[in-house]
């Protein structure tokens, strides 16, 4: 299987890329630590204290992601990742 994931905001600027395409990520939680491993330039805001990061958004087909609820992936879902947005 092979996840296909759009990221917006410095997520995109630090990576580079606006897509990237994950292998074999059953879960959001895989996805992240995959997604980590495989571009350095983000992994630290993906992953804090060892876990994916709280504060980055994920949505799949559309809907938002709650990182208290474990969520399968298939091929077929459209991800999005998302960087936290500050400003004044």
């Amino acid at each position: 299987m092979l996840n296909k994931v759009k990221l917006w905001g410095q997520l995109k600027h630090l990576a580079g890329e606006e897509y990237l395409e994950v292998a074999d990520a059953s879960t959001v939680n895989d996805l992240i630590f995959k997604l980590a491993k495989q571009k350095s330039e983000i992994s630290e805001m993906l992953i804090v204290d060892n876990k994916p990061n709280p504060s980055i958004l994920v949505f799949i087909n559309d809907n938002q992601h709650l990182w208290e609820t474990e969520r399968s992936l298939t091929e077929t879902d459209s991800i999005t990742l998302m960087s936290p947005i500050a400003g004044g």
